[in-house]
């Protein structure tokens, strides 16, 4: 398990979540990451969220949602304010993506999975993506997906278990994808190939009218440690 710490704002109160993939019944490894972050949350005071990734839609499985929800109550959890269903705010995150393309933060790819494997390995084990679309498509093809361009800044953040966690995403991860051939938007997971678990990617950040953080902004994650690697490119 790696435990996330964010910078927290004093001058709000803090807030967990809880964000489980309705693929299955809750199993064991998540309910611990829900005892964690609950905890957390509870012993600073604050709010702890919960919020369903129901986005993997071919592997989600029928009443897993409310299954869950209902082990949660059984188990004692009790969350604050409703709900969130990412599958319900489409409109919300395609808004999003249109911000970053206009800002010029992504850019459509072409490229096949079997192309991309060609690439330099990542300590990850996953191919890096060599920029082949940054400046357009080859002549003739046609954009799959869209990637965030990413340069060689390197990103941090303090693991609570693990200390300091660094990361050049130029380097080590390339341009990875916030929207797939078959047109659903990714998690930060995206460009390691795994569509369930978003971390913080566009679904976390997308702001309500008010201009607040939509319930993505959270002061502790907590992940399984084989994730380790992904979690620089969600923030």
């Amino acid at each position: 398990m790696i435990f996330v710490q964010i910078m927290h704002d004093s001058t709000r109160p803090y807030r967990g979540r809880f964000a489980p993939s309705p693929t299955g019944l809750l199993h064991f490894g998540s309910l611990v990451a829900a005892v964690g972050s609950y905890l957390e949350a509870r012993w600073n005071r604050g709010r702890w969220l919960v919020r369903m990734e129901d986005l993997d839609r071919p592997r989600e499985a029928r009443g897993a949602s409310k299954a869950i929800l209902r082990m949660l109550e059984a188990y004692g959890f009790e969350w604050d304010g409703k709900v969130v269903f990412q599958s319900r705010r489409d409109a919300a995150y395609g808004a999003a993506l249109k911000r970053l393309e206009h800002g010029h933060a992504v850019f459509p790819c072409a490229c096949t999975r079997r192309e991309i494997s060609d690439s330099t390995v990542s300590a990850a084990g996953e191919p890096i993506y060599p920029g082949t679309c940054r400046k357009g498509p080859p002549p003739g093809r046609t954009a799959r997906a869209m990637r965030v361009r990413v340069d060689n800044a390197v990103i941090a953040f303090e693991d609570l278990l693990q200390g300091r966690i660094e990361q050049n995403l130029g380097r080590e991860v390339g341009d990875f994808i916030v929207r797939r051939a078959d047109g659903k938007e990714v998690g930060a997971f995206g460009h390691y190939g795994k569509q369930a678990g978003q971390f913080h990617n566009i679904h976390q950040i997308v702001t309500d009218s008010k201009g607040n953080v939509y319930t993505g902004e959270v002061d502790t994650g907590m992940r399984v440690q084989k994730f380790t690697p992904s979690a620089p490119p969600a923030k």
